[in-house]
């Protein structure tokens, strides 16, 4: 089999990522674990949506957005960007379901924990994967995939953490409005 170098070459963005399986089953299996937390990201920021939750799904068929292409995707993390800040928005708007940000809050916080498994897990992509699969096969990564991957975990924690703070802040705001509140009306009531 010929190396990633002459395969992604040939491809480009296009290249499809299982061909690793044949000849990087490590590299491969460490991969689609990425991917399947990045989908996971996907549907935790879509929420309940189910028109929109349909349109992420697409993108995760290959005939869609390739693996390859979707990991090095300029346009995804603009999505993610966009998408994250308007949950913070609704985690601060007094109207939110509280039920559903707090779903949504843990399933992100689960998907970051799988994406941090596959970042720090023995040979994982975090640590030593390329320098295995470049001295075992004489090759490569892909061009630009090791960034893309490093640089849209990275984003993904800062991003989580901040929405974590928000929503831990804002439901804090909420219990001392009202004890508060609480507070007030026995007054009145006592008082009355």
């Amino acid at each position: 089999m010929r190396g990633w170098p002459h395969i992604a070459l040939a491809a480009g963005e296009d290249v499809d990522i299982r061909l690793l399986t044949r000849g990087y089953p490590v590299v491969d299996y460490a991969i689609l674990l990425f991917l399947q937390a990045c989908y996971a990201v996907d549907e935790a920021l879509y929420g309940t949506d189910v028109e929109a939750l349909a349109k992420v799904k697409k993108w995760h068929m290959p005939q869609e957005m390739k693996a390859y292409k979707y990991l090095l995707s300029n346009e995804m993390i603009l999505w993610w960007a966009t998408e994250l800040g308007e949950l913070e928005n609704e985690i601060k708007s007094p109207f939110s379901n509280r039920v559903s940000l707090s779903w949504r809050i843990a399933d992100l916080r689960n998907a970051l924990t799988r994406i941090g498994v596959v970042m720090e897990c023995g040979g994982g992509i975090g640590t030593n994967i390329w320098t295995t699969m470049e001295l075992e096969t004489g090759s490569e990564p892909p061009a630009g995939l090791n960034s893309a991957i490093c640089d849209r975990a990275n984003r993904l924690f800062s991003s989580v953490k901040i929405l974590c703070k928000a929503f831990e802040r804002n439901e804090q705001e909420e219990v001392t409005t009202d004890i508060l509140l609480s507070s007030s009306n026995r007054s009145v009531e006592v008082g009355g």
